[in-house]
This record gives structure tokens, C-alpha cells and sequence, in this order.
């Protein structure tokens, strides 16, 4: 139950606004819903909602999306909480619940207890035997984990041999550089320092294949006009054989090596042959029964 989700916001109103959708009802013709209906229908949706359950109701919200912005409750809480003084409202945020359940889900609970426990909270008795038992029977693997909560982060001073094995005994630098080091220290070091570069995603982009695309059209024109084929009585057949033979000479270059690097990868490209196929027998078909004519490409 978070702002904007529950209730549904209706913004759009479509091409018609309400008071077209009005105007048309009084004339006998049904569109779809005004806002205003949308809004009292929700309403009725939220009431049967909450009022279909016989003995308990567990409303819960968000306090942040997937990319770690903060996201507000419903309205609903709000005017549930004054509806109901006495409702409690309780968060595994502020206070972490930790529940045992499968081996390997109660593991990482223990490893998180274990961390309470070294700062000096007091833990239940069940959560000690679950200590005992992880370390007498997964003694390896738990030590593992517990060694990293032992561990500090505390950096170090970079060593004079350090510093000019990164930069050199003469720093060489420009105004943008100098500017980028009053900005931030730290990505001064970083980028200019370690070097470091994002990791380039190895995946199949609109770019790529639209790039492929222009090619093997271009291709195919070029290799018209070294054949001294004229456009106008190529056949459909020739075209797919001549298209085919372009793709499958363009798949054998390292610059496309992507689209038959994986069985995914192999399985977008058949489906983009037959897009070219289909776009270039287009093109022809417009050339052919157009007055046109193609001099040179």
C-alpha cells in the first residue's frame, strides 16, 4: 500500500476528455469511464477490499523502491490509523525479525544474530543452540562467514613507492584534470590513479542492430551494381539467396561476432535475417513498381 499504487492514480485521461465523454453519454453513446467514475469505482474496490476478510487483514507498504529511493505510505494508512487508534504498525527496517526456516535462509539469519551478538546485544537461547549447531556441523563454511565479521575496513595511507608508480616522479596533467582533483580527490585517483573503467556489457544492442541492418542493405546495392544486375528484374529468390550469402559473410567478421557468440544471441539474429529479408524485399518491390530509377549507389 504505497503512494500512487493503492489507489491506482488515474491521470490519462485518453484522447477524449471528461467532458467529451459527457457530452457524448447524453447522446446516447457509452465510452469508457470519466475520471470521476474511475475514482468512485476504486473507491468501492478498496472498501470490498478490506472488508472481504473474516478474521484477520495484514496491510503492508514499502518504505523504499528497488533502487533505494524512498517511496510514502498509502493515504490509506493514514486514515485506516485514525480509524483504528489502537492499530499497530511494525517494521523489520527498524527492528529486524529474524525467523528460522530452511537451512540455508536460517544460515545467513544466524550469521546477522552472530554480528548482534558482537556488539553486545543479547540474543534468544533458540538462536545460540542454531550458533552451536552451525559451528560444530558447517564448522568451515561458518568460520568462513564469521572471520569477515571480525573484519575492518580501515584504508591505509598509500605508500610514496606506490604513488609514483601510478603517477610518475613528473605529474602530467591538463586544466580539466587539475578541475576534476578540486571536485573529487577520490575519482581523481580513481580514474586517473588505478585506471579504472566501467565493464563493458557484452550484449546485443538497438545500435548494433541497426548498424547491421544498414550494412548488409548496403551491401546488397553494391553488389548490384558490380554484377551489373538491373534492379527492376531481380527476382524474390535472388534476393533472399544474395541477402543470405551477405549476412552470412557479415556473421564470419570480428565486429559481429556477438550476434553468434550464444545460442540467445544466434536466435535474435535468425529473427532479425528475416526482418532484413522482409525490409529489403520491401525496398525492392517499392523500386520496381515506382518511376525511380536507381543510378548509381
Amino acid at each position: 500500500m504505497n503512494d500512487g499504487m493503492f489507489p491506482k492514480e488515474n491521470r490519462q485521461e485518453g484522447y477524449l476528455n471528461d467532458r467529451d465523454r459527457i457530452l457524448l453519454a447524453e447522446a446516447g453513446i457509452t465510452l469508457a469511464k470519466t475520471s470521476l467514475d474511475a475514482i468512485y469505482e476504486n473507491q468501492f474496490n478498496i472498501y470490498r477490499t478490506l472488508t472481504i476478510p473474516e478474521e484477520k487483514l495484514f496491510l503492508s507498504y514499502s518504505s523504499s523502491d528497488k533502487e533505494g529511493k524512498s517511496i510514502r505510505p498509502s493515504i490509506m494508512i493514514k486514515k485506516l490509523k485514525r480509524i483504528f487508534p489502537k492499530l499497530t504498525e511494525k517494521s523489520d527496517v527498524v527492528s529486524k525479525t529474524y525467523e528460522i526456516t530452511n537451512e540455508k535462509a536460517t544460515f545467513g539469519e544466524a550469521l546477522q544474530v552472530y554480528q548482534e551478538y558482537l556488539e553486545g546485544n543479547e540474543i534468544e537461547e533458540k538462536w545460540k543452540e542454531i550458533l552451536c549447531y552451525f559451528y560444530q556441523e558447517k564448522k568451515k563454511s561458518f568460520s568462513k562467514a564469521i572471520s569477515g565479521a571480525n573484519y575492518t575496513n580501515q584504508a591505509e595511507q598509500i605508500s610514496l613507492e606506490n604513488i609514483q608508480r601510478m603517477y610518475g616522479t613528473n605529474l602530467k596533467t591538463t586544466i580539466s584534470r587539475l578541475e576534476n582533483y578540486r571536485k573529487c580527490p577520490f575519482s581523481f585517483h580513481m580514474t586517473y590513479g588505478l585506471k579504472l573503467k566501467e565493464n563493458d556489457n557484452f550484449q546485443m544492442t538497438t545500435i548494433d542492430t541497426g548498424s547491421f541492418m544498414h550494412e548488409v542493405i548496403d551491401t546488397f546495392f553494391q553488389t548490384l551494381d558490380e554484377q551489373e544486375r538491373n534492379l527492376k528484374e531481380i527476382t524474390e529468390e535472388e534476393i533472399t539467396q544474395i541477402v543470405n550469402k551477405i549476412i552470412d559473410e557479415l556473421l564470419q567478421t570480428s565486429r559481429y561476432y556477438i550476434f553468434s557468440s550464444s545460442a540467445k544471441f544466434r536466435m535474435m539474429t535468425r529473427r532479425l535475417k528475416k526482418v532484413v529479408l522482409q525490409s529489403m524485399n520491401y525496398i525492392v518491390y517499392s523500386l520496381k513498381y515506382s518511376d525511380f530509377e536507381a543510378i548509381r549507389t
